[in-house]
């Protein structure tokens, strides 16, 4: 049982900041003051999910058909700031806000992701798991989800642990990456959304499209919560 009293204790002995600006959360602000969360850089790919910069990085190299991302991402920026709160600051539910964030925009454009049968969200390897303690990209699925509806699916296994792929460029990262996930039978037949926090070079999104197409999916969209350029 829940206690409100004590927790707006707590909340007044240890109050919660925004990971953006610093400033004190109200109660039913999560993560972001609501000043910051409006000043977010939204892209419009929601407007052209079948023509825009994200496909056009991916086109070629995994049989993409939409790609959208919620945030624009920028060295430095509100952006990084909120992802780098989310992975490394213990804040999954920052993560599970936004996607509930986006999954409301799209519902309210008449879903552009109404024949989707699945979420699946990028997988971690069990190790980082164990340390982390949660998967970000499963967090935002779960947004997702929430304003969706849409079941969510492990179809995906991360088979081999590798390092941080920060200093590579994009050859390099589609090596290391190419034979490190494993799509699983039960994607078969089915159109499935792709989920990870971020898109760089996009070689983690096309390991895992290829992984899925070989395994059966019928078709596979993406969604970053940020993508850069």
């Amino acid at each position: 049982m829940k206690y409100p009293i004590f927790q707006d204790f707590f909340s007044l002995l240890f109050p919660k900041h925004c990971v953006t600006c610093t400033e004190v959360l109200l109660p039913n602000e999560i993560g972001l003051c609501s000043t910051c969360f409006y000043a977010l850089p939204v892209t419009s790919f929601h407007l052209t999910p079948h023509k825009n910069e994200l496909v056009n990085k991916l086109i070629g190299l995994c049989p993409v058909h939409q790609a959208f991302a919620y945030l624009r991402f920028s060295k430095g920026g509100m952006s990084q700031k909120v992802l780098h709160a989310i992975k490394y600051k213990d804040s999954p539910e920052l993560a599970t806000y936004l996607g509930n964030a986006y999954g409301t925009l799209l519902r309210n454009l008449g879903n552009p992701l109404a024949h989707i049968d699945a979420l699946v969200p990028v997988p971690l390897h069990p190790k980082k798991m164990t340390i982390r303690g949660y998967n970000q990209s499963q967090a935002l699925a779960e947004g997702l989800q929430q304003a969706l509806e849409i079941p969510i699916l492990q179809g995906l296994v991360r088979t081999q642990h590798s390092l941080s792929q920060t200093k590579k460029n994009r050859m390099e990262r589609l090596e290391v990456v190419n034979q490190i996930f494993q799509a699983q039978e039960n994607v078969k037949g089915k159109n499935v959304l792709l989920i990870d926090d971020v898109m760089t070079t996009g070689a983690t999104l096309i390991a895992c499209m290829n992984s899925l197409v070989e395994q059966g999916a019928k078709r596979v969209d993406v969604f970053v919560l940020a993508a850069g350029r």
